[in-house]
């Protein structure tokens, strides 16, 4: 099983998927959205909040709900960067799995976070973070202390179900079983994805390559994100993995996805492309992971502007910027 990199690649969840783009195309990109991601272990939560973040390609954190003083500090940074961007520029994005288990304090506190978002969206302004909440459980079986809170908690967010119905099951796992199990919902005790997969592998059954549908859907936004400094020698992390290729390399297959998708292309099809060609190996995350991702999206905002005459130059102070 491949694990889905953008949101035409999920299995199911189409109301849910639908919702996440609607949302995304009327608030002009992904500054300032707060999803909440609401569903039965195993149909995508987790899934779809790191496809979310890959889409907003900038920092990710991602607090223990169950430690109040690290919630409290996300909170406080969430009113900060609302209001001021970080150094790097781009989105930062906060994810809070098994949100049910924030303490009634924090819970309230939200509100306030909330209220700083929406009165920066209000004032014409861009807030450059993505707040995104999971959970598991439903209304009725979170404890009595989040259900109080749990209708204005919601209504806050944009509120997504997410869950995957039989006929979905079915129909795609027909395709991977390559129509040896036409009637997966029926043979699976749990009605997920996860259990699903289970059922394939545990009766020895290969699973076939379905190549998803072309992927229309392109964030709105056009960022300028600030160019830092790249060390081409060493990633600055010290994470041991490979150094950036010629970056005349990284700006060849840029100008090669563009020319072909004959139109623009979303970041997230960029980096795939260049994942898959090897440009860059930093690990995911890392610094020069995140700086390459700004040179990246940088470029691939130029290029656009100005075509084939776009090229990517080091300054003699070391930085590096672009030119056409």
């Amino acid at each position: 099983m491949t694990q889905p990199r953008a949101l035409n690649q999920v299995i199911g969840n189409a109301v849910a998927i639908d919702r996440i783009r609607s949302e995304i195309a009327e608030n002009g990109g992904l500054a300032g959205c707060v999803f909440f991601l609401q569903g039965k272990t195993g149909n995508g939560k987790t899934m779809l909040a790191d496809i979310i973040a890959d889409m907003a390609d900038g920092d990710v954190f991602r607090p223990n709900c169950n430690d109040n003083e690290g919630v409290e500090k996300m909170m406080e940074r969430i009113e900060t960067f609302s209001k001021t961007p970080n150094m790097f520029g781009g989105l930062s994005v906060f994810i809070f799995d098994e949100c049910d288990r924030l303490s009634v304090e924090n819970i309230s506190n939200f509100k306030i976070a909330f209220d700083v978002i929406h009165r920066e969206k209000m004032a014409g302004k861009k807030p450059p973070v993505v707040v995104i909440f999971t959970t598991a459980q439903s209304k009725e079986s979170v404890n009595p202390s989040f259900r109080k809170h749990w209708d204005e908690f919601a209504s806050r967010c944009v509120y997504c179900e997410i869950g995957i119905t039989k006929e979905e099951l079915n129909e795609h796992f027909a395709k991977v079983s390559g129509g040896a199990v036409v009637d997966i919902s029926e043979r699976i005790t749990v009605h997920s994805v996860r259990e699903a997969w289970k059922y394939l592998t545990g009766h020895g059954i290969q699973a076939l390559d379905v190549a998803p549908e072309a992927e229309a859907f392109v964030l709105p936004e056009n960022q300028q994100r600030k160019i830092g400094d790249l060390k081409t020698n060493a990633c600055t992390c010290r994470c041991g993995h490979a150094t950036v290729k010629p970056q005349q390399n990284l700006v060849g297959i840029i100008r090669g996805i563009v020319s072909a998708a004959g139109a623009p292309v979303s970041y997230a099809t960029i980096r795939a492309e260049i994942d898959r060609t090897e440009a860059y190996q930093f690990k995911r995350g890392c610094e020069g992971w995140r700086r390459t991702n700004q040179i990246t999206s940088a470029v691939h905002n130029h290029i656009k502007k100005y075509g084939d005459a776009a090229v990517l130059t080091k300054t003699a102070d070391g930085k590096v910027t672009t030119k056409n």
